[in-house]
């Protein structure tokens, strides 16, 4: 059965390749329940790389999501998306939508179209598929305050947080940053779907870009805000 995460705005780039089809595309499944010893690897990276078959389908090597100049490390057994197979997937998952939800997922694509869009990758977490997608605004925000604060307001009108929103202002190698963490319940029009939890962190370059990643996994996963911690850590531009 599939099982499909809530949605909330970028979110909605995620649900139709992590939530609702990852494993239709990637030939990946939900993984089980971690273990301590499992989850200490999936956050300090170490552990099992993308499978060949995965890796030949990808123009990436194992381990590393990267476009231009921005790259970061991916976790055990994840695997980058091309931005045209990333945008058949939002195509193809939008024709059984309407209103706002096929409103939002038609800003992803556009977001893909205008180069806003720059990386996404999938795959297991336990519960559901996760995904990862990693945006660049150039010249848009005056600061990190205010970038966080804009990327945090585009949410989705049709989901709300299920509990407290946890923003905390971190350091990370690349630099300052933001962090959100929320889970959701999944809306009304995803019957079947699952609470979802989004790691979110914005950060702001030297050279005026901005730089969003979120990555998506179901809400009983609470591993993966430790997973998402390392993918942070570990960008980084050339």
């Amino acid at each position: 059965m599939r099982r499909c995460l809530s949605t909330s705005f970028s979110l909605v780039l995620a649900l139709a390749v992590g939530g609702c089809g990852t494993a239709e595309i990637s030939g990946i499944s939900p993984a089980p329940a971690a273990s301590p010893a499992a989850a200490s690897s999936a956050a300090t990276g170490s552990g099992t790389s993308v499978s060949a078959s995965s890796a030949a389908s990808s123009s990436q090597v194992a381990g590393i999501a990267s476009a231009g100049d921005i790259g970061f490390e991916l976790p055990p057994r994840w695997r980058q998306l091309s931005m045209t197979e990333f945008r058949a997937e939002l195509v193809r998952f939008r024709e059984s939508l309407t209103g706002p939800e096929r409103a939002t997922v038609d800003q992803g694509i556009e977001s893909i179209d205008s180069g806003r869009t720059r990386i996404a990758a999938v795959g297991p977490t336990a519960g559901a598929a996760g995904s990862i997608v990693l945006s660049v605004d150039e010249g848009v925000d005056a600061s990190l305050p205010e970038a966080a604060a804009r990327l945090f307001k585009e949410q989705s009108p049709f989901i709300e947080p299920n509990g407290p929103t946890r923003a905390t202002a971190i350091f990370l190698p690349i630099g300052p940053a933001v962090r959100l963490a929320e889970t959701h319940e999944p809306p009304a029009s995803a019957p079947g779907g699952i609470p979802s939890r989004t790691v979110q962190y914005v950060t702001r370059l030297r050279d005026g870009r901005t730089i969003w990643i979120m990555g998506t996994a179901a809400a009983s996963d609470d591993t993966f805000e430790a997973v998402m911690q390392r993918v942070a850590e570990s960008l980084a531009t050339s």
